[in-house]
């Protein structure tokens, strides 16, 4: 540990008050809340510009937290002032490739903030959750997720443009599947078939005008109504998605109920808790590529992945007079992370029955 780093503990040490050894403890000081242990330090960050230490404290008489600074000059740690906050950094930043410029999320909103000069910008302002922060490629636009949909803010302008909207149900517009009975109906009643052609046709209409129309937002992307999106990343030149999905009929098993009797109502409630472990594996997922120019979606094989047809245990169901597991494993995705370029990714996957992890790309 560098000496820099035995001040900085030293000083977090500091400001977290201890109980006396030499005190006896009682049963009603042991069976109460802890505060009396010390108050400890929560989220702990640095500031972009390396000068102080931020994090917060809960007060020793109460549930408040406040935001407390520890100056690296002097090792002083003093409480930051409410009307201060609004010029601070928060936690996780995200740096551009020349490492000039840092975007972090504050507050549910985006904030830029240019290491030279030490200036501040809101990119927005709208309490709806903002996510995932990234420079693009060229650095000139942040992107950032929204709910299921992907956003890109524009640096110069502040323009903000929609460049993915994920949906998880059935495309409206897609033509209906197929059938003996369909077709007949088409083909013999007249008002049918001009009302499908009708439609057709205004969805052709309106697909051709948004492709020579740089200023309309990005249309949705319907992945299905029988999936749930998990998570999804985008590549920094905005070119490609990569989505996370699992069976939106996946049952994780029956939560447990649990009494609570002390209750200010004075009756007693009953409160849901976690599924019981062991009851339902956990959901297999799938990795579906999005196209961002053209809108195509296609599914991601993971069948080339080493061992994923092998079933590790194998020679203990053997032995229990099972058979062994057929076919590929069902996996779970744990994190995605694209190139700076956007051009290639690598994947985290884990099999559900933990025996296994990969990195692909």
């Amino acid at each position: 540990m560098t000496i820099r780093g035995l001040a900085l503990g030293a000083a977090l040490l500091a400001g977290v008050g201890a109980a006396s050894a030499s005190e006896p403890l009682s049963l009603e000081q042991i069976m109460a809340a802890p505060e009396w242990i010390g108050t400890p330090v929560e989220s702990a960050w640095w500031s972009l510009d390396g000068t102080q230490v931020y994090f917060n404290q809960k007060r020793s008489d109460g549930p408040v937290r406040d935001l407390m600074a520890i100056s690296l000059a002097d090792g002083r740690i003093q409480r930051v002032d409410d009307a201060a906050r609004s010029t601070l950094d928060a936690p996780a930043p995200v740096y551009d490739a020349a490492h000039r410029r840092a975007v972090f999320v504050r507050n549910d909103d985006l904030f830029l903030r240019d290491l030279a000069s030490q200036r501040l910008t809101a990119l927005t302002r709208t309490g709806d959750v903002a996510g995932y922060p990234q420079f693009s490629a060229d650095g000139r636009r942040v992107q950032f997720q929204r709910g299921a949909d992907w956003y890109a803010v524009d640096l110069a302008s502040g323009l903000i443009e929609t460049l993915a909207q994920l949906k998880a149900a059935k495309d409206p517009n897609a033509a209906p599947k197929g059938g003996a009975l369909r077709a007949l109906q088409l083909e013999l009643i007249h008002t049918l078939a001009q009302r499908r052609a009708d439609k057709d046709a205004l969805r052709a209409r309106d697909e051709a005008l948004r492709k020579t129309d740089p200023s309309r937002a990005a249309a949705p992307i319907y992945l299905g109504d029988d999936i749930s999106l998990v998570q999804s990343a985008l590549s920094p030149d905005g070119r490609w998605l990569l989505a996370v999905t699992q069976s939106k009929d996946d049952n994780p098993g029956q939560a447990g109920k649990m009494p609570v009797y002390v209750t200010e109502s004075g009756y007693e409630e009953v409160e849901d808790v976690r599924t019981r472990v062991g009851r339902n594996p956990p959901a297999g997922q799938k990795l579906v590529r999005i196209d961002l120019a053209t809108g195509n979606t296609s599914a991601v094989a993971l069948d080339a992945l080493a061992g994923i047809a092998i079933d590790p245990l194998a020679e203990l169901r053997k032995a229990a007079g099972k058979d062994a597991l057929n076919g590929a494993r069902p996996v779970r995705v744990d994190a995605i992370k694209f190139s700076a370029d956007g051009q290639r990714a690598a994947v985290l996957l884990r099999a559900v029955d933990n025996k296994d992890r990969w990195i692909a790309g």
